[in-house]
């Protein structure tokens, strides 16, 4: 539905069929979006629940009463994992929000060789969630984890990694075409490509190179892109 309009409650704010909002949301909901009493609404709480509701007051933070309760509103039966390396601030907000909108369950930061950008600023990245997750309606935020170089983060991870690399021989497509069912990890590379010191990591470590196509892609473009494919194939190959 389009008029549906999702805000976030913290989950200590969820009183048996009570609810109370932050004071940020409060604003939101009375001054930006100037919802009235009884006005119909939406909750995420970011762990995994959506509430329905009605506001039954608006003196100081917004206050109401909770209809009914949702387990996994907006969330894909799948599990998405992209690694990605520090891009222009621009850029991988966008890339955030997007990943976000599309699914991704958990975003792991790389600080790579060829990265322009090393500082990444989490509490702005995770207003950018939290709005793009409004926008979408969903009930879970994406997991984010930072890592200091590209050996940190294949060294820690529990995962199978899979890299878009535009030289790689054999597409994301016909990779997962495989009958390829595990929980694997997408990683995207800096604005810069990875380095020659981290193809030879990647290499020596065993993680496959797939190609997203014949052009040359921005990473944002590509993680985007690397996203969209895995969901189509889950999606056409669910039981």
């Amino acid at each position: 539905m389009t008029d549906k309009i999702f805000l976030h409650v913290n989950p200590l704010n969820v009183t048996d069929d009570r609810f109370t909002l932050s004071a940020g949301e409060s604003h939101h909901a009375k001054h930006v979006l100037r919802l009235k009493l009884g006005h119909k609404i939406w909750l995420i709480d970011g762990k995994g629940t959506a509430y329905t509701g009605e506001i039954i007051s608006l003196n100081g933070t917004t206050k109401g009463k909770i209809h009914q309760t949702f387990s996994g509103e907006g969330e894909n039966p799948w599990y998405l994992h992209i690694a990605v390396a520090v891009l222009k601030k621009s850029r991988f907000e966008f890339l955030i929000e997007k990943a976000t909108e599309l699914g991704v369950n958990k975003i792991s930061i790389i600080r790579m060789e060829r990265c322009e950008k090393q500082v990444v600023q989490i509490s702005r990245i995770k207003k950018i969630i939290l709005s793009a997750s409004k926008q979408c309606g969903r009930s879970v935020f994406p997991e984010i984890k930072e890592f200091s170089s590209l050996d940190n983060f294949i060294n820690q991870s529990t995962e199978k990694i899979v890299a878009a690399y535009w030289k790689g021989k054999l597409s994301l497509s016909d990779y997962l075409s495989q009958g390829f069912k595990s929980v694997f990890c997408i990683l995207i590379g800096p604005e810069g490509d990875f380095s020659v010191e981290e193809l030879d990591l990647l290499n020596q470590k065993g993680i496959p190179k797939v190609t997203l196509g014949s052009r040359r892609l921005r990473s944002e473009t590509a993680g985007i892109y690397a996203l969209s494919a895995m969901n189509e194939y889950y999606l056409n190959t669910k039981e």
